[in-house]
This record gives C-alpha cells, structure tokens and sequence, in this order.
C-alpha cells in the first residue's frame, strides 16, 4: 500500500483535495436554498458549514450537524421553527436522493454483494425507505403531540416542530434541493474517481456513484468518533468486488481519510479565528427560544 500511496501524483492530491473542499460550496448552497433567508450571505452559509465539520467532531453526539445548524440560525435570528424547517427538508431531499442512488446500486451490484436473493430485499427495502419519506411530513406532525409529555420544554418542542411542519416549502425550492443533494453524491464519487485515476485504476464514475449511499450509511454505526474513518473502510471493502486491487483501494481510502482530515483542521481554523463563535454561546442561542416559550 506504501507503494500505491507514493505513486499518487501532486496533482492529482490537489485535485482530490478541491473536489472534497467543493462539497462544502454545495452544503452550502443546500442550506441556503433550504433557508429561504435572504438576509443571511451564501459565504455565511459556506463558513458555517465548514466550522459545523469541525464541531460536530469536537463534540460528538447523535445528528450534531442538524442542531448546530439550528444553533447557527438561532444566533442569527431565525426563529427556531423556521431553523427546524430548514433542516428537516434538507435531510428529507437527501435521503430522497440517496435511496433511489440505493435503489439503483442494489439492481447492479447487489447479486455480487449479497447473492441475488437479499439482493430483492434489500432493494425493496430501500424503495420503502424512499415510499416513507413521502408521509414523513405528516407522521412527524402527528408524533409531535406527543411531546408534550417532556417535562419542562415538551410544548414548546411540540409546538415549534408543528410549526416548522406546517407548510411545504415549495416545489421549486425542493427541485432546487434535489439536484443539489445529488451533485452532492456526484462530488464525493468524484473524490476516489479522481485517485483510482491518479492510480491508473479505472473505474466508471458511474460504479463508485453507486457506493456513495453506503458510504453515507456508514456513519450510522457506532464504531468511531462520528462516523470517522467508516466510509474509508466502506471503500476498501467495496471497490475490490469491482475489480480494483486491495492495495489500491487501501490507498484511496488512506489518503481519502488524509483529506478529510485536513478539511477538518480547515473547519477548526475557521472556529478558533472567528471573533463571534464560541460553543457555549451557540448552545444558549440554540435553547433560548424554548426556554422563553416554556416561560410563558
């Protein structure tokens, strides 16, 4: 593996490297659009995505980048339902995209995987995941009742989730997003594509297009400090099955690991030079609104 990582070109690394610092112009873009704020700047949104890569490391919790995005909005003004409705279909276009990328990945791969009897399964579980998102909406709202029963902050949660729920937020806007969460998936494709090049082990862009879901998935498991080094090791695991050596699939994922890594240390250099973020001032913007609906 040594000898596959040396043979990576300068170019190709920097190339590697831009592609990966590009996901966050899309973040950002899938935050604003999703938003629909028009006094916050694209280059606020692109910031904050990047320091939010930083803090969600710094302090691991369950879905930290939703609430520190939330947290973000809140310091900003943005009332907390409408922080809610941004997130809520942020993740809702991209797991809508990344399912039927699934759905997609399973009809060509999976037999090689899984044996082309879970192949069925899986798929079909993959076309319920995406048939769920479409009353997801509705359950939420209707779950939200039942939050209530929090002491303290249960209304206020409850009501505030309503509220974000309430209205769609418009087919244009979630056109928008769609597309967007799907060049999202085509630049973290495009990431290994550019190194198994730099290698002279090709692979159709379309075939590591089709592993980006369950690269995603894997910062489900609890294995690592938020998902950390997972979709590396999803990479080394898959790519072999589609022809590539081991120690070339090693070597993207090392050096795929190396890049995020160094986004990371990006993020926490935007955190620490940032004259108005601190974590303890994010955290009482994030439960201010709640107290003071709770108060009254």
């Amino acid at each position: 593996m040594v000898d596959f990582i040396s043979a990576f070109s300068p170019l190709t690394l920097i190339a590697a490297l831009t592609l990966m610092g590009s996901r966050f112009f899309v973040l950002a873009a899938r935050w604003k659009v999703s938003s629909r704020n028009r006094k916050l700047s694209w280059p606020w949104f692109f910031r904050a995505e990047w320091q939010i890569l930083f803090l969600e490391h710094a302090l691991p919790f369950p879905d930290a980048e939703d609430l520190f995005r939330v947290a973000f909005l809140r310091k900003n003004g943005v009332p907390v339902h409408s922080a809610l409705k941004t997130v809520f279909w942020m993740r809702v276009a991209g797991l809508s995209v990344l399912c039927v990328i699934l759905v997609i990945a399973f009809a060509k791969w999976g037999h090689m995987f899984f044996g082309a009897d879970v192949t069925v399964v899986y798929s079909i579980a993959a076309i319920s995941c995406f048939l769920i998102l479409t009353i997801l909406r509705p359950t939420l709202y209707r779950i939200s009742y039942l939050l209530r029963l929090i002491p303290r902050f249960g209304n206020a949660i409850s009501s505030n989730l309503r509220s974000a729920l309430e209205n769609n937020i418009g087919k244009l806007c979630l056109a928008k997003l769609l597309m967007l969460s799907f060049l999202h998936f085509c630049i973290q494709a495009a990431v290994p594509f550019v190194l198994l090049v730099g290698l002279g082990a090709y692979l159709p862009f379309l075939d590591i297009l089709l592993i980006t879901p369950f690269m995603a998935l894997s910062f489900l498991l609890p294995l690592s400090i938020q998902g950390l080094g997972l979709p590396e090791t999803t990479m080394v695991f898959l790519l072999p099955f589609m022809g590539v050596p081991e120690a070339a699939a090693s070597a993207v994922g090392a050096v795929h690991l190396a890049c995020y890594l160094l986004m990371i240390f990006f993020g926490g250099m935007l955190v620490f030079t940032s004259e108005s973020l601190s974590v303890r001032g994010l955290m009482k913007s994030f439960r201010q609104p709640l107290q003071a609906e709770s108060e009254e």
